[in-house]
């Protein structure tokens, strides 16, 4: 129940930072702040459950952890993310905006492929990483230097969600 909330809390605090900037609303992204906290006390707490107890199939105790402290790594993305939009000045373009939805996308992927295990949903976080990776090189002079380092800090989410993916499929073979 509690890594469920883990991953509920960390798909809202993705929304939210993209609604707060599709929406120009500082006290949304602002909120990201509590939100990671908030996660950040989960997190803390299954991890210390894993390490008191483990979990009953002992060879799946390590998947967990990765996969919780992970979670955790996705959650201090966003929390830096929020934090560097607050500074900025600027207003976010579409394109970036457009890269963003395709990253939160990859976040609702993965939680669907760890509580539904398939496939097909690996697959298609595979491509959705692709896909953004070539819309970020297409859309590059549409796009700000500071909103280029924006957008790598969150690419990054994308090469953690694959190496959670390869973490799920350890859990279900």
């Amino acid at each position: 129940m509690i890594l469920r909330r883990i991953f509920l809390l960390l798909k809202e605090a993705a929304e939210s930072l993209l609604e707060g900037i599709m929406n120009h609303d500082n006290n949304l992204i602002r909120a990201i702040e509590e939100k990671h906290d908030n996660i950040t006390k989960f997190v803390s707490y299954c991890l210390r459950l894993l390490n008191k107890y483990g979990y009953p199939d002992v060879k799946k105790t390590c998947f967990y952890y990765h996969i919780i402290a992970s979670l955790d790594k996705i959650a201090d993305i966003l929390k830096y993310n929020a934090r560097e939009i607050l500074d900025y000045k600027g207003k976010i373009s579409n394109a970036t905006i457009k890269i963003w939805e395709q990253i939160n996308q990859s976040i609702r992927g993965y939680y669907n492929l760890f509580y539904k295990y398939d496939l097909g949903i690996v697959e298609q976080l595979s491509k959705n990483r692709d896909y953004v990776k070539t819309l970020i090189k297409k859309e590059k002079k549409d796009i700000s230097k500071e909103e280029m380092a924006l957008i790598n800090n969150m690419k990054q989410i994308l090469e953690i969600i694959l190496d959670l993916t390869e973490a799920r499929m350890g859990l279900e073979y």
